[in-house]
């Protein structure tokens, strides 16, 4: 009798798991270096994003929409994020060449405060695999154009969120 409900529950748990892992699973979009390594014609992945490096914010799919909304809590059903303007793939190429030099790995999540116009106007960084790591890329995010957040569908002051997840060395 013991074993069936050590079985039974060893079974639900499992059964809990998978659909937790399912429930957060999604596509992961990858940050390459910009040259193999010698004696390699492959690049490897640095970096892993949740959002799709090459689109803009008019490109998404509405399955990438839904997993970047998912990072604001409090988005109305006509509200937006700020977001890039012409998407992440200048700061995805910056971030290759910097991890490159830098060789950090971990998280890294910062908020980047954008006004009404576009313009960031400062960076909170919450989490960094490396001070220098930080301040190469806040200052990359702060130099880039924004299409502003939207309040009840007009530009109003927002936060875009950053996140990667940098591999660091093999």
């Amino acid at each position: 009798m013991k074993v069936r409900r050590w079985f039974a529950s060893s079974l639900c748990a499992a059964a809990m798991a998978c659909a937790s892992a399912a429930a957060f699973a999604g596509k992961v979009y990858a940050i390459r270096e910009d040259q193999p390594r010698p004696g390699s014609n492959i690049t490897r992945a640095i970096a892993n994003s949740r959002t799709p490096l090459d689109k803009r914010y008019d490109e998404l799919t509405p399955e990438e929409l839904a997993v970047l909304r998912s990072e604001y809590k409090s988005l109305g059903p006509n509200d937006e994020p700020p977001y890039p303007k012409e998407g992440l793939k200048a700061i995805a190429d910056y971030i290759s060449r910097l991890e490159g030099i830098l060789a950090d790995s971990g998280e890294m999540k910062l908020a980047v405060r954008v006004d009404r116009n576009g313009q960031a106007q400062g960076v909170a960084v919450y989490k960094s695999p490396g001070p220098k790591m930080s301040k190469g890329v806040a200052f990359l995010l702060m130099k880039s154009d924004y299409k502003p957040a939207k309040c009840d569908g007009k530009p109003c002051d927002g936060e875009f969120l950053f996140e990667l997840d940098f591999l660091g060395k093999e």
